[in-house]
């Protein structure tokens, strides 16, 4: 007697027969009216709830990677005054003058016209969060269903 496979009606190489055999012997039953209708509305609902944590994690990460831009355009100008100053200067033609007149207005009282400045500043970062968004959409489809 085989240690291995104690009944030897259950040969590894006759699995097949027996599962044929042992599936004649049962009564074949119809399937329930409706049943495809709720199997194809269970595997939408699921590619909905994949669909859903794709764009959940393609929207975080923008999401982090603008706020980062965002506390990082802050924090260097906080950190190294000096270097915003030169780069200023340096990139944009009148710009050193241009940027001591906003801030001097924004010192000053010119709340409304700082306002604006950070505004547009908000503004641009949130196109750029926008066009990357596009790009990643144009790259995978955003079909419930998967790629079309």
């Amino acid at each position: 007697m085989d240690c291995r496979n104690p009944d030897p009606d259950l040969d590894p190489g006759r699995m097949d027969e027996t599962i044929q055999s042992l599936l004649r012997a049962e009564p074949m039953r119809s399937v329930p009216s409706g049943f495809g209708r709720k199997v194809k509305a269970r595997v939408t609902l699921a590619a909905m709830l994949d669909w859903e944590r794709q764009r959940w994690r393609y929207l975080s990460v923008a999401a982090l990677l603008g706020l980062f831009v965002a506390l990082t355009c802050v924090a260097v100008p906080a950190l190294f005054p000096r270097a915003l100053e030169l780069a200023i200067s340096y990139l944009v033609p009148g710009g050193a003058g241009y940027a001591d007149y906003v801030f001097s207005v924004a010192w000053y009282g010119g709340y409304a016209i700082a306002a604006l400045i950070g505004l547009l500043a908000v503004a641009s970062l949130g196109a750029a969060a926008a066009a990357l968004a596009y790009l990643i959409q144009r790259r995978r489809s955003w079909s419930p269903m998967g790629r079309s």
